[in-house]
């Protein structure tokens, strides 16, 4: 995990979830397969909450 601050003060934390070399089923991939683009898809998520003090 790591953190952000940003230039109005806001921080955040944070996790990137690296989805390279698993690829995923989805409709995403369902579509692009059917228009011949790719064989496979793989996705990357980052998920994030703004932390504040009190």
């Amino acid at each position: 995990m790591s953190y952000l601050m940003t230039l109005d003060n806001k921080t955040y934390l944070y996790y990137s979830r690296c989805c390279y070399k698993h690829p995923v089923e989805s409709e995403v991939a369902d579509w692009a397969k059917d228009k011949g683009w790719y064989d496979e898809i793989e996705e990357s998520w980052v998920y994030g909450v703004e932390i504040t003090v009190k």
